[in-house]
């Protein structure tokens, strides 16, 4: 049926990140939470447990997005806003300004569990890689440079296996 919701949002899908870009808005496969004023953001490729890292940490913690997350540069400050295209979360009672990005956090499950600092080089592909937004033109294009350089600066890789508690794992970064 092609009035299917999830069919109509892949083909539409393109169109609403054009009208995006043209916002500035870049969008993150990632999920993300605000702790005490600043997002932190769950990036990995599909079933690396965006999701279900998100649902062990603080319940006080704003649910920004548990697969989209939008980007936007405002006053020089990193911005992540709820992405309406979310399917598994629904998130009401968020400022559409955004939420100051304090860090981007990898996800791979593998043992041992642990978290470290990546450098902004190694960082650079992996955030580039998980940007969404085609580069449209070269105003986008250089969005695309400035956004995932600064994001960069404070990346981390979570490795976890399921079942694993990661809640104080996370608190490392958090602090």
């Amino acid at each position: 049926n092609f009035l299917h919701p999830n069919l109509l949002v892949a083909n539409l899908y393109p169109l609403i990140e054009k009208a995006l870009a043209k916002k500035h808005l870049l969008t993150l496969h990632a999920s993300g939470l605000a702790i005490d004023g600043h997002a932190l953001l769950f990036s990995g490729v599909s079933g690396s447990g965006k999701s279900t890292v998100l649902a062990q940490l603080p319940k006080e913690s704003l649910v920004l997005g548990d697969d989209k997350i939008l980007i936007k540069i405002q006053n020089g400050k990193i911005m992540a806003i709820p992405s309406p295209l979310n399917d598994k979360v629904i998130v009401d009672d968020l400022p559409n300004t955004g939420v100051p990005v304090s860090g981007v956090v990898f996800i791979k499950k593998q043992s041992p569990a642990g978290i470290t600092k990546i450098s902004p080089p190694e960082a650079l592909p992996l955030i580039l890689n998980q940007l969404l937004t085609p580069p449209f033109n070269n105003d986008i294009r250089k969005m695309l440079l400035v956004v995932s350089k600064a994001l960069s600066q404070n990346t981390y890789h979570l490795s976890y296996t399921l079942g694993e508690d990661i809640t104080s794992i996370i608190k490392e970064i958090t602090k």
